[in-house]
Parts: structure tokens; C-alpha cells; sequence
């Protein structure tokens, strides 16, 4: 596994977020639209219909919790690469892969994971 310079999470949704698995899919974005308008300029590496639930356990270190949002809220789950992102604190990642988490019923990004290699460090490289 590459080093990563520490992940940034953002959580921009202030309000909480009810279970929502009972909509059906005519009920939520377009999968496609929201995750294209989401990644903007990067290149999509994988997008897919999933929960929070799902989000959490694949990208949160154990432990980690957000509250506010439901396990079964229905999100987008898109990864991206971007040649370079600048988050809110000011620090730009370059050649980043961004997870976001892209609520399915009103289009909100509900959380960003934002990891790059450390500069200078090449991966698997011997310590000197």
C-alpha cells in the first residue's frame, strides 16, 4: 500500500439524515449525473448505489463514527483520481484519490476522504 498523507474529512450536512431505503430508484438522483458533477475534472474510478452503513465500514478507521446520518441512508459511493485537490484548511493534494459519499435522495456530499502520496516518498521503497 502507497504512504498517505493524513485523510481530511468534511462533513458539510448539518442536518440529520433519516433512513431512506424504502425510495425506490425513480426517487433519487441520477447515479451517473450526481457523481460526474461531483468529480468534476478527475477520472472516476469506481461509483455505485450503496449505504452509509456500507461507506463507513469499507472507509472509516474502526471506531470512527459520524452521527446525523442513518446506516440506511441511501448515498453514492464515488472514487476518484485528481491530478490536484485543495481543501478547505488550504493544503493541496497532488495525484489524490478522493472518496466521496453522495446522498442519493437530495444530491448533498455528505463526506469527502481526501489521500495523496507523501512527496519525496516513493512507494515499497527501501528506509535509508
Amino acid at each position: 500500500m502507497e504512504p498517505t498523507s493524513p485523510t481530511t474529512p468534511v462533513q458539510t450536512a448539518s442536518t440529520v439524515r433519516k433512513a431512506n431505503k424504502y425510495l425506490k430508484p425513480n426517487q433519487l438522483k441520477r447515479l451517473e449525473e450526481e457523481t460526474d458533477r461531483a468529480v468534476g475534472r478527475g477520472k472516476i474510478k469506481s461509483r455505485k448505489l450503496s449505504d452509509w452503513k456500507t461507506f463507513t465500514q469499507e472507509k472509516f478507521n474502526p471506531g470512527e463514527k459520524l452521527y446525523g446520518i442513518d446506516p440506511d441512508r441511501q448515498i453514492f459511493q464515488v472514487e476518484s483520481t485528481q491530478d490536484q485537490v485543495e481543501v478547505k484548511s488550504g493544503i493541496i493534494y497532488k495525484n489524490a484519490t478522493v472518496n466521496q459519499a453522495i446522498d442519493a435522495e437530495t444530491g448533498d456530499l455528505l463526506y469527502v476522504i481526501v489521500t495523496a502520496p507523501i512527496p519525496g516518498v516513493t512507494p515499497n521503497s527501501p528506509a535509508k
